[in-house]
């Protein structure tokens, strides 16, 4: 449905009043008699004309001195049809003639729904009133809902206007290529159903809209959507209002746009599992998606590439929905330094830039988000250093700011156990922040090796902590995106001779910027007759050559990974945190076991309790067993045997025996492994050295 604000014009007739009437009281009077009549005309006259849930409309919403504001919303009328109506209706009130409609424009669903909704509810355009609802202010931002609701120009792109607005955007190839199919000829040009939505992955909030604002006005200029109003859900959780809020959000979004990012939505824990209200959120979502997709485009942004969240709802609905990728390219210097000077020339410190300001790092080229990020710099410096110039010496001596963890690293925080994991990352954060202060005084410091060793058994989070850790250098600005490029052996050695050092320098490209985990490293040795050797003095090289724009993860088994080491002096000396990762204890495999049903909704029983803690205390006598695939597994099995106990019993099945799992549904889980000579596990105190070092 589209939303459109137009003025109505009239005079009042000659004759209708008396000499000693006070024309403004007759508006008053008009105000507080008529309004509410002309309303209930127009309901009447629109009902024929509309044939769905969502009633088209028109609703006076505020008198003024010779015009009233109203507001239309057309889904099966035209314009002409609507200019008929309201006319005719004000053409029936007997104290107005002259009626003339101006200033007709497209408003935003946020507009609607902050200054309208009662006038919208009353002419039955959003259908049932709900039970709660309320008013969205302009910077909504409920327990339930960050909305930003907009609209973009309505002056239609030629295909070569749309490409260059694109380029100067400096968004990807995969962004022009869409570009040139919706312009394509052979399209209709007409709306009948959208044929593919977007996932587009854009790092900096600030890009996002722009590139929201030329995809909207690509589709509205060939005619693939019918109005230029898009809405960005920025946040939604599971509210007590939120299915209300949502139903004002989609049931009048057909021909329109809906865009929705869930990059601060809590993301998996450490064994891949979402919270239970997370989970029924996302649902929620997909439900209301999966009803509205033919006649909404919907746009699912994301600021890194592959999130949690967005991978969650895609999922959902991709079974219904085509989805086409898109993002912002890299771009080379040349193009970065011009879209740089756009963004000052539109600042308000225009004026005071100079052209000795910025210095792009060397680099393979630039995101809009990198260039973003630089702008952002330079308008703080120049706040600073010329606008209030007495501030300078002030906010130089300013304390390194108290240490505050982002959501990331909070999620990292809440996990069970991981002592040293969280130990280095709080340190490699704290040195950078402290670099960064340095480098405010004009001190350059070498960039220090940053390279890490995980050791551990199975099950003991080294790979879930490898991808979170990416995430949290990039949200601490650590490294310059969150990049994350896993492989092993299979990825990195040859099968012929020179196949080797060229794959190990392409993942090394491909992780440029980011992390390079590489998993099971011992195994690149084990194999005497392959090119292992090659393998491992190609990444040595590569390490060092490219210390400041990756960091090398290398995971594996402790005792293997030793060895392993071993075999290389080079690949020791460039390693500067070795984080072990211990067997976890009985009361860590407890927490997990209670973390991980607290999220899938279920509750334990004391007598499942003790059972499980009995269970654990068996399994850490096994060699390898698992530790927290261990506790998923178990958790998983006595779901079954749940289900089954439930549905043999028969009869009706309540909410909470649903939920509740008893002693009777767990089972010990069968290892086939050898005892080891000890009981127990190995805690190791967290090494700032790596262990070869340790004497």
């Amino acid at each position: 449905m589209l939303y459109y604000q137009m003025r109505v014009s009239f005079r009042f007739t000659p004759g209708k009043k008396s000499a000693d009437d006070d024309e403004e009281e007759m508006i008053a009077t008009l105000g507080e008699r008529e309004i509410h009549r002309i309303n209930n005309q127009l309901r009447r006259a629109f009902a024929p004309l509309s044939h769905s849930a969502i009633k088209d409309f028109a609703a006076a919403c505020a008198l003024e001195k010779d015009s009233v504001i109203v507001v239309a919303g057309l889904q099966a009328c035209n314009m002409a049809q609507v200019k008929q109506v309201v006319t005719e209706t004000f053409q029936n009130n007997e104290y107005l003639d002259r009626i003339r409609i101006s200033e007709i424009r497209e408003i935003s669903s946020q507009k609607l729904l902050a200054d309208y909704i009662e006038a919208a509810y009353d002419t039955d355009m959003l259908g049932k009133r709900p039970n709660q609802f309320e008013a969205w202010d302009n910077d909504m931002d409920t327990d339930a809902f960050s909305l930003k609701s907009g609209l973009c120009s309505a002056e239609k792109l030629t295909l070569n206007q749309a490409l260059a607005q694109a380029e100067t955007l400096m968004l990807d190839d995969q962004f022009l290529q869409e570009i040139r199919r919706i312009y394509d000829p052979a399209n209709m040009h007409t709306f009948v159903e959208h044929p593919a939505h977007y996932r587009v992955t854009i790092g900096s909030e600030a890009c996002v809209e722009p590139a929201v604002e030329l995809l909207v006005r690509c589709l509205y200029s060939t005619g693939r959507l019918q109005g230029v109003r898009y809405d960005i859900l920025k946040k939604i959780t599971d509210y007590h209002n939120a299915d209300d809020m949502l139903d004002q959000l989609f049931l009048p979004s057909a021909g329109v746009t809906v865009a929705i990012s869930l990059s601060d939505l809590a993301e998996e824990d450490e064994n891949g599992f979402y919270g239970a209200s997370n989970n029924n959120m996302l649902d929620t979502l997909a439900e209301r998606i999966k009803k509205h997709y033919k006649q909404t485009l919907f746009i699912f942004l994301e600021r890194h590439p592959h999130e949690a969240a967005c991978n969650r709802l895609i999922s959902s609905v991709d079974d219904v929905l085509s989805i086409v990728e898109l993002g912002e390219g890299r771009r080379p210097l040349a193009q970065a330094q011009k879209y740089l000077d756009s963004l000052i020339a539109a600042s308000d410190r225009a004026q005071y830039a100079r052209p000795e300001d910025v210095e792009f790092p060397e680099q393979d080229g630039y995101t809009a988000s990198e260039v973003q990020k630089i702008y952002d710099n330079w308008s703080k410096k120049v706040l600073r250093e010329r606008i209030y110039p007495a501030y300078q010496q002030e906010l130089a001596d300013k304390p390194l700011p108290q240490d505050k963890p982002k959501a990331t690293r909070r999620e990292l925080m809440d996990m069970v156990g991981l002592t040293e994991a969280k130990a280095v990352i709080n340190d490699m954060i704290a040195a950078a922040k402290l670099q960064n202060l340095r480098k405010s005084w004009g001190i350059k410091d070498p960039t220090a090796s940053r390279h890490m060793l995980f050791t551990g058994n199975p099950g003991s989070a080294k790979t879930t902590v490898a991808r979170i850790v990416a995430k949290i250098l990039a949200e601490e600005e650590i490294i310059s995106e969150y990049k994350l490029v896993e492989c092993g052996r299979a990825n990195l050695v040859g099968k012929y001779v020179g196949h080797t050092a060229p794959l190990v320098r392409q993942k090394f490209k491909e992780a440029k910027g980011g992390v390079l985990f590489i998993d099971e490293a011992y195994a690149l040795v084990e194999d005497h007759h392959s090119y292992g050797d090659e393998a491992i003095n190609t990444i040595v090289q590569e390490m060092e050559n490219r210390r400041d724009d990756v960091i090398v993860i290398l995971a594996g088994y402790p005792d293997k990974m030793a060895e392993f080491l071993e075999k290389n002096e080079g690949l020791k000396s460039r390693i500067a945190f070795h984080v072990n990762f211990p067997d976890y204890t009985i009361e860590e495999l407890s927490q997990i076991l209670a973390r991980m049903c607290r999220q899938r909704g279920y509750e334990l029983t004391e007598a499942a309790k003790e059972k499980c803690s009995e269970i654990f205390t068996t399994a850490i006598q096994e060699a390898d067993y698992g530790n927290g695939r261990f506790v998923r597994n178990l958790l998983e099995q006595a779901t079954l045997r749940q289900a089954k106990r439930l549905l043999d019993v028969g009869g009706k099945i309540s909410e909470e025996q649903g939920r509740l799992l008893e002693a009777e549904d767990f089972e010990q889980l069968a290892l086939n492994q050898p005892v080891r000579k000890g009981i127990g596990f190995h805690f190791a105190s967290y090494r700032r050295k790596p262990f070869w070092r340790e004497k």
